[in-house]
């Protein structure tokens, strides 16, 4: 599988907009941004998937702060996208399963890890061989951090 991790973009007056882009062809990328501010409140509120007009697919995560994840691949046959919310619970009555069958994504899992650092775990189960464009985007004021994810264009060698 050949992921393109897009555009990571932080909205808002002290952040300005951060670009980072990462081309990987094989084997597993990582991307971090060390990037924080401080919050009381460390919550995941909610998940929801969509189709979007263009084709694509966007999971927007809800939460209760400025909380940027540490987002990175496993490839092979059963690709995931990978979101850890360091610090991040999940919040009362927060869904832990999406089943979606889209294009690109075949479901979301949620998981809470106490050890060896407490963190919230979002998968993207994706759909195999299928390559894809992975863009970030986290907008401050809304306190809403989505994953854009589209097919990626090639070019004929």
């Amino acid at each position: 599988m050949r992921t393109d991790f897009g555009r990571l973009f932080l909205h808002g007056a002290l952040f300005g907009v951060l670009l980072i882009t990462i081309l990987m062809t094989a084997g597993a990328w990582e991307a971090r941004s060390d990037i924080g501010v401080d919050s009381p409140a460390q919550v995941v509120k909610k998940i929801e998937i969509r189709r979007l007009s263009n084709g694509s697919e966007m999971v927007s995560v809800f939460l209760d702060g400025f909380h940027v994840p540490n987002i990175f691949s496993l490839d092979g046959g059963n690709p995931r996208v990978v979101c850890d919310f360091a610090g991040v619970k999940p919040g009362p009555g927060l869904a832990l399963n999406h089943d979606f069958s889209g294009k690109f994504i075949r479901s979301v899992r949620v998981a809470y890890h106490r050890a060896p650092s407490p963190k919230l775990r979002i998968v993207l189960d994706l759909v195999p061989d299928i390559p894809i464009d992975v863009s970030p985007y986290f907008f401050q004021k809304e306190r809403l951090f989505s994953l854009t994810l589209s097919e990626l264009e090639t070019t004929a060698p």
